[in-house]
């Protein structure tokens, strides 16, 4: 999920797009002692819920590590890279490593309990999961689309492999020495497979070594009609169904579409919408986490996200004009 985070520009945009909108103008703590900083680090709780806001949009969930002074008190917050962090199935216990490639044995992890607000544990981790989430570990809200995620980082890897080999076509190969046995065929087909084929071996040269020109390998290249426009269709396919899950269209990410204007009005009534149906949601499971944190309502205040079009505009004109601030 990540990979394809930081791979698929569509998803990419909608994500930081919505992370801002989340996080809004500015976000505000209102707990005595924790105004300023929220850990030793001098991460203040702008800083900590942004990162909260990007771990919940690319994987569903986020985790705070909590930890207390001697009279049981919180004394500091910090935010656990969600991919760093691995749960039992009740999520009681979590285990964080910064490398889990190694093999089974030789990881050295910390293990922290749950974190519950009656004891007085003196690390521990919350998992904000949702309400909707039924298995161990959180879903994306794109999780339908991840294979739409996958074609549109899959074109790009064949383009830029078709540009970096010369845009060859593909091609047909026949071997005119005989008729071989069912293993020696499928080992040709193995190997051709894993040498040649897939998105980024768009547009390889080929090599063969023959024992004579009698005996030489035929290659056929194949005459595709319309490439280029299949695989614009398949990406645009791809990137409606990724803004689908999302439930709003690309106007409001900087993802224009053809032959469709754009205009301010148009940006607020999307807006509205993807703000009530998404981002106030989102926003208030993300307070309520912070609230069980930090044992009161009304933990912090986020203001909203605002953005100023007549100021936009007098930067691109350079002409002076009434201000206006839409919410």
């Amino acid at each position: 999920l990540w990979s394809l985070y930081q791979d698929v520009p569509t998803l990419s945009s909608i994500i930081n797009g919505t992370v801002d909108y989340v996080c809004g103008n500015e976000v505000i703590c209102n707990v005595p002692r924790f105004e300023k900083t929220v850990n030793r680090k001098g991460e203040n709780i702008n800083d900590v819920f942004e990162k909260c806001a990007v771990d919940k949009l690319v994987f569903g969930g986020f985790y705070l590590n909590i930890i207390r002074d001697n009279a049981g008190n919180i004394a500091e917050i910090y935010h656990l890279d969600y991919r760093n962090v691995r749960s039992d199935k009740k999520n009681e216990r979590f285990y964080y490593s910064e490398d889990w490639t190694k093999s089974y044995g030789r990881i050295k992890c910390l293990v922290y309990p749950k974190f519950v607000p009656s004891f007085n544990q003196t690390s521990s981790v919350l998992f904000c999961k949702g309400s909707k989430a039924r298995e161990t570990y959180t879903l994306p809200l794109y999780n339908s689309a991840v294979v739409s995620c996958e074609i549109e980082r899959k074109i790009n890897q064949y383009h830029l492999n078709s540009i970096s080999n010369g845009f060859s076509a593909s091609f047909l190969v026949n071997f005119n020495n005989g008729q071989p046995s069912d293993e020696i065929r499928n080992e040709i087909e193995k190997n051709l497979n894993e040498k040649f084929s897939g998105s980024e071996n768009a547009g390889r040269i080929m090599v063969s070594f023959n024992a004579d020109k009698e005996h030489q390998c035929e290659i056929v290249p194949f005459e595709i009609k319309d490439f280029g426009e299949k695989y614009n269709t398949l990406a645009k396919r791809s990137r409606e169904q990724i803004l689908t899950c999302f439930g709003t269209s690309g106007a409001i990410f900087g993802i224009m579409q053809e032959n469709i204007g754009f205009n301010n009005q148009e940006f607020m009534s999307q807006f509205t919408l993807y703000n009530k149906t998404r981002v106030l949601p989102i926003q208030k499971e993300m307070i309520d986490t912070f609230d069980k944190v930090f044992g009161v309502e009304g933990s912090i205040t986020i203001e909203p996200f605002t953005i100023n079009f007549d100021e936009m505009e007098m930067s691109n004109s350079n002409n002076n004009v009434e201000e206006k601030t839409v919410e």
